[in-house]
């Protein structure tokens, strides 16, 4: 019955990936199929929708004119550290702990 760890952790990093690949929109679908219609699962809920809100808000604001500064990365060395700051919230969310 029980799997071999490396299986697990193989299942485990392609649900990364799948859940990488989803939008906020798209992973509110998700839970509502899982779970049912905001059923369960609520700070992740509420997260996904601050994070549309926000980004609903600079779409607005660009089409003003009035374009916020993004947190685009222009150089290599700040895309590295981007990634490096990506690949710690995601060790440190995987393993339960919270910023």
């Amino acid at each position: 019955m029980s799997r071999r760890r490396p299986e697990r952790q193989a299942e485990a990093r392609e649900r990364d990936e799948a859940r990488a690949d989803r939008t906020p929109e798209g992973q509110l679908a998700v839970l509502d199929s899982r779970l049912g219609k905001s059923m369960g699962a609520q700070q992740e809920r509420l997260r996904l929708l601050l994070e549309i809100e926000k980004r609903e808000e600079t779409v607005k604001a660009k089409s003003k004119g009035r374009a916020t500064k993004t947190a685009t990365s222009r150089t290599r060395v700040d895309r590295k550290k981007a990634k490096a700051r990506r690949n710690a919230d995601r060790e440190r969310t995987s393993r339960g702990e919270h910023k």
